[in-house]
């Protein structure tokens, strides 16, 4: 399942993560006082045993995944009785600023969730735990792993972080809605005239008070407009880092591709996004017929409407979907390092790993665990995220540290693609609103 397009992508992404150490002018708020918090905890003792009754806390931000995250808990508790784990859900708009405030703070997760980008952040500060030892005792096994996924959790010869999965995008879609409207499903060979054409057959109305939207344009940066702008082969950022891209061309052109669905009246605007969510009320609901999303959102679509499916994103100037992934670290300023570092070993463990790959929830990391995953939900074509990550994904794009940029960008769409905002010279104001947060 594992060919090389992703190792390279991956490898690519390390490199990207190592280069952003080098160009780093410090981490927006909080960064002394995180090194102060944290600094030679790596080197202090241990205060509680494994063996000793412990509660220790795990952060993550799905809540798509939860079932699965509490599975694997399940699984460890009953192998080791004298640790109890606490799961801490937090959403993704306040997890990184929860995470950041609480490791500077000195009260955080003992475990939590870590993405490429900013595992040389936190790893530069001092604020994780070295798993060397955990690999040197064969305690987590990293050759069970893409070298890429090792590496790109790896800072200055140093494994930080254990590989929990990866995930591409794809087009879902809602077949009974199709077949009402006698359109075709998406295919492979779907361009972009190909969705707006289905979305126009698809709507019922115009704007918010459409009976049916044809396709949600969503603002989030993973699995919306990153996907179109990198298929239309533009950029966020120049080589430096120092200016945005998104005025540019190639990226303005797929900004406004997606605005126009907006305007048009072939999506729902961000007002009515906030108050009903695409993933989990309009989309499954049937009220919008295609939605971009993630391969963590097979399972509870299906679950909610068996008339979903998924289809490859439709193709711009070039076929690409976003490739990202997670890990598991452990804060160094845990009271139970012991305890949080057999979590971590557990979770990258074969038997881990396969409670994750039965679930459905994501596709493991895990070499071997792939296919397991693939037929986790049969009624849905989970090979596209497989052929999405072997055959064209691309690395989530370089960018400054840290996701200032990112929530500006995000604020910035929902604002404009909501009833306050203005669609006009939406690029340049992207661009605006990147540029002020360095």
């Amino acid at each position: 399942m594992m060919k090389r397009d992703l190792l390279d992508l991956v490898k690519q992404l390390d490199r990207a993560a190592s280069r952003r150490s080098v160009l780093r002018a410090g981490v927006a708020g909080g960064a002394a006082a995180t090194a102060a918090a944290v600094t030679g905890s790596r080197q202090g003792q241990r205060s509680a045993r494994a063996q000793d009754a412990v509660t220790i806390s795990y952060g993550f931000w799905d809540v798509t995944q939860q079932e699965a995250v509490e599975a694997q808990i399940a699984a460890f508790q009953e192998a080791n009785p004298n640790i109890t784990v606490s799961p801490q859900l937090t959403p993704w708009a306040d997890y990184w600023t929860k995470l950041q405030t609480g490791v500077a703070g000195g009260e955080s997760w003992d475990v939590f969730w870590l993405n490429f980008a900013n595992l040389p952040i936190f790893a530069e500060q001092n604020g994780l735990v070295s798993l060397q030892p955990l690999v040197e005792d064969g305690s987590i096994d990293t050759g069970a792993f893409p070298e890429a996924l090792i590496e790109a959790y790896t800072f200055e010869d140093t494994l930080y972080a254990a590989s929990r999965d990866f995930d591409t995008i794809g087009l879902f879609y809602n077949s009974e809605l199709f077949d009402a409207a006698g359109v075709d499903y998406p295919t492979a060979e779907w361009t972009w005239e190909d969705l707006r054409s289905a979305a126009e057959a698809l709507t019922i109305g115009t704007g918010d008070d459409a009976e049916q939207w044809g396709f949600a344009v969503t603002t989030s940066y993973q699995e919306g407009i990153t996907n179109f702008i990198l298929q239309n082969e533009g950029r966020y950022w120049n080589d430096e880092l120092t200016e945005s891209q998104l005025a540019e061309p190639a990226a303005a052109e797929a900004i406004n591709f997606l605005s126009s669905f907006i305007t048009d009246g072939l999506s729902p605007s961000t007002d009515v996004q906030l108050t009903n969510n695409p993933y989990e009320t309009l989309f499954p609901a049937g009220r919008v017929a295609m939605v971009t999303g993630g391969s963590w959102r097979p399972k509870p679509l299906y679950e909610a409407n068996p008339a979903i499916n998924v289809a490859p994103l439709p193709m711009g100037k070039i076929r690409a979907s976003v490739i990202h992934g997670l890990g598991h670290a452990v804060w160094s300023g845990s009271e139970h390092q012991e305890a949080a570092s057999l979590l971590v070993a557990f979770l990258a463990s074969a038997e881990g790993e396969q409670i994750l790959a039965d679930s459905g929830a994501t596709i493991p990391s895990r070499e071997g665990m792939q296919e397991t995953w693939v037929t986790s939900v049969p009624e849905v074509n989970m090979e596209v995220f497989i052929e999405a990550a072997n055959e064209y994904a691309a690395r989530v794009p370089d960018g400054p540290d840290g996701s200032e940029w990112i929530n500006a960008i995000v604020e910035t769409l929902t604002t404009a693609w909501g009833s306050g905002g203005s669609t006009e010279d939406l690029p340049q104001q992207l661009a605006d609103a990147a540029n002020a947060t360095l």
